[in-house]
């Protein structure tokens, strides 16, 4: 019987201007599934804001990732996901906020994109990948 999870990577990736004050960050934790191109995970969104917004969770992130051709561009990744916030008092309830996210990488996961969570459009950044599960039982 084949291994139904061999296709399957873990990966981390960040995206945003790094260094940059006040810049939002997205840092996700995503499962792709290679043999059919599915994409899940959860992200946060940091910024340098007042509580509660500073940190937005970024909550069942999905998508599809596909091989590209194009010179150094072998990926991009296509991603939606939703946030919930919670409304500052007096105020009382919760938002609900779409989240939706374009990227194109290299095969070491670098590369270029934008995400978006209204009214923020965070376009032309940086993405990087962080650990992925095999390098982190390597290291330990």
């Amino acid at each position: 019987m084949a291994n139904t999870f061999e296709s399957v990577k873990v990966v981390t990736l960040t995206a945003g201007n790094q260094g940059m004050p006040g810049a939002p960050i997205l840092t996700m934790a995503l499962m792709i599934d290679g043999a059919d191109g599915t994409v899940q995970g959860k992200g946060e969104i940091t910024q340098a804001l007042a509580s509660p917004y500073g940190e937005l969770p970024v909550s069942n992130i999905t998508g599809q990732i596909r091989a590209m051709g194009f010179g150094p561009a072998t990926r991009s990744l296509a991603l939606k996901g939703t946030i919930f916030t919670t409304l500052k008092p007096p105020a009382i309830g919760t938002l609900e906020i779409p989240f939706s996210a374009f990227f194109v990488t290299d095969n070491d996961w670098v590369g270029r994109g934008y995400f978006n969570y209204p009214p923020n459009d965070v376009i032309d950044v940086p993405i990087t990948p962080g650990l992925t599960l095999r390098a982190a039982a390597t290291a330990t």
